[in-house]
């Protein structure tokens, strides 16, 4: 598993809750090291499913249902999920040659890719199904993960009996382990306090101004471009807001476009007001025809100036931003404090 050690991230990694700038933070706690190794990915489907804000409630609920083991459990089942994919046994079959989600890797690197995949996508279904946006709901996430465990009747039966979930009342359902939701929750915390500052972010960059010497999409090098001198645009972005909020906005500028609140928006010779803005905000643009994931993304650092990692080296400015996103096919600011 040396690809997984090379991109486990071991710091913590808070999600924002609520719309703007929250003062409230969800975290999973007391994760083992075999379960921080599954971080990245779990990242980045929970993204791909459009739920990232959720990645630490899907830490915490690998954290219990693996027991901790992570990657090294036995059945290659960490979310123990097989059965919500109507397998008629326990356990996820070797992926053997699974491309590695992050890496593009094959082979025994990643082979609990299909759990991982399928733990998050099932856990976002019942999200969708609870129409739970917040990660600090707690009272939500509990019908959420009694439905994950007990399966998606239970949402109706809850529903028919006042939709509020209670340990009495999922043992009377019958299905499932009636304390499942505080299991997981064991692994999870929310706190109150200040949600963190946009412009310690922007200065975060600023104080590394060109001193990163290489611009590279390898995830293995671009996850720590302090140690690794190497990143781009959107790992700048992550590292930045790693290091000073805890807070993952996603690994790629697609992943992360999906994150914060929309600040303005425009298209070709449009230009925005750099009064509309903050430091710390993210501006996402396309430069060779529309694409909805983006084909760039830069930071706005305050005085109307945006910086970024186009190119080596890096971070660097980028000029006014008003005339910046002007030039670009269309563009998007989005904010994440």
């Amino acid at each position: 598993m040396a690809m997984l050690a090379a991109l486990a991230l071991c710091g913590l990694v808070l999600c924002m809750c609520g719309a703007g700038a929250s003062s409230t933070q969800a975290r999973a706690v007391g994760l083992s090291e075999e379960v921080q190794a599954l971080r990245p990915y779990v990242s980045y489907y929970m993204h791909q499913e459009g739920k990232g804000e959720f990645v630490e409630l899907a830490l915490a609920v690998c954290q219990h249902e693996s027991g901790g083991a992570g990657w090294k459990i036995a059945d290659h089942d960490p979310f123990q999920c097989a059965e919500s994919t109507g397998a008629s046994r326990p356990g996820f079959p070797d992926a053997g040659t699974v491309a590695d989600p992050v890496t593009g890797a094959d082979g025994d690197d990643w082979w609990c890719s299909a759990s991982v995949k399928q733990g998050c996508a099932y856990l976002s279904d019942k999200l969708r199904l609870w129409g739970c946006d917040d990660p600090c709901d707690l009272e939500a996430l509990k019908n959420v993960l009694q439905t994950y465990n007990s399966g998606p009747g239970w949402h109706a039966y809850a529903l028919s009996n006042g939709g509020r979930w209670s340990e009495d009342l999922a043992r009377s359902y019958g299905i499932g382990t009636p304390n499942y939701p505080l299991r997981v929750l064991e692994h999870y915390e929310v706190s109150y306090g200040a949600s963190g500052d946009g412009a310690a972010v922007a200065e975060w960059v600023k104080a590394r101004e060109n001193k990163w010497l290489v611009y590279s999409q390898d995830a293995s090098l671009r996850v720590d471009p302090d140690r690794t001198g190497a990143t781009d645009c959107s790992g700048m972005c992550r590292a930045a807001y790693l290091a000073v909020t805890g807070m993952d906005i996603g690994w790629y500028t697609g992943d992360q476009s999906l994150g914060g609140k929309e600040i303005a928006s425009g298209s070709r010779g449009q230009g925005v007001s750099a009064s509309q803005l903050e430091p710390g905000d993210l501006v996402f643009c396309n430069f060779n025809g529309y694409n909805p994931t983006w084909d760039h993304v830069e930071m706005y650092v305050g005085d109307g100036q945006l910086m970024g990692m186009g190119h080596a080296p890096g971070p660097h400015y980028s000029g006014d931003v008003s005339s910046y996103v002007a030039n670009t096919y269309n563009w998007q600011v989005r904010r994440y404090l």
